[in-house]
């Protein structure tokens, strides 16, 4: 408040200056016209260099003001410092993530608040058949187009993970998992359970088995008693 106190002052004075020296003139009102047009000369020059260092020279010190103008371009050069350095630590950041996401098994698929493909590991190309060159910023229902995935997709409930094939291979079987996060984006991850789905299909089996032999005891004694009398 104090730096608009002095701003409107010193626009009070040269327009009293101005007017006084009309005033000795013979002519008051051109006196102050002159004053009040001395003040928006120097605001515009002032709005002048502001424009031109940020479009032309963003990165380089602010340009020499005093009073209202250089707190103005402090300000500013502080919060674009402040900000560049946000940056380059999120980007830091991501680079991070994904060089972990890279080292893991499981796919990982970064969405945007559209559903569009952002990024994804080299894992998700091993599965789900993502290519680089053509699927960036493609909607995810686009390559992957099981409808009961999309159904999923498309319900926002992800509580609980969905299991389909692979879309490129039907032998893998996978287990989708999606997370919003951020400004309503999505991260999905796919992990490979084919050998986890075989061994509990093999457990079933074992089961069933075993259950058809309790409830066949006959049959059962039969072919031991026939195994017997061949030994």
């Amino acid at each position: 408040m104090r730096l608009w106190s002095r701003e409107l002052w010193r626009i009070i004075w040269l327009a009293f200056l101005g007017m006084c020296l009309g005033w000795l003139l013979g002519y008051p009102g051109f006196g102050l016209a002159a004053g009040l047009t001395l003040c928006l000369v120097y605001q515009l020059r002032q709005l002048r260099a502001l424009f031109k260092w940020l479009t032309l020279n963003p990165h380089d010190e602010p340009p020499a003001a005093t009073g209202m103008w250089g707190e103005l371009f402090d300000r500013l050069y502080r919060y674009q410092k402040s900000q560049r350095i946000t940056q380059s630590r999120l980007r830091a950041t991501l680079a991070r993530i994904q060089e972990s996401s890279e080292a893991m098994r499981d796919s990982v698929v970064m969405l945007d608040r559209h559903g569009d493909l952002e990024w994804w590991n080299s894992a998700a190309t091993d599965m789900l058949g993502l290519q680089t060159a053509h699927d960036r910023g493609q909607h995810i229902t686009n390559l992957l187009r099981d409808p009961r995935f999309i159904s999923y997709f498309n319900a926002r409930e992800y509580s609980e993970p969905l299991t389909l094939t692979s879309p490129i291979d039907e032998r893998r079987i996978l287990q989708y998992q999606i997370t919003l996060y951020g400004d309503d984006e999505r991260l999905v991850m796919a992990r490979d359970i084919t050998r986890l789905h075989r061994l509990e299909q093999m457990r079933r089996d074992f089961v069933a088995n075993v259950s058809h032999e309790l409830r066949n005891p006959t049959h059962r004694s039969f072919r031991l008693s026939g195994n017997l009398r061949r030994s």
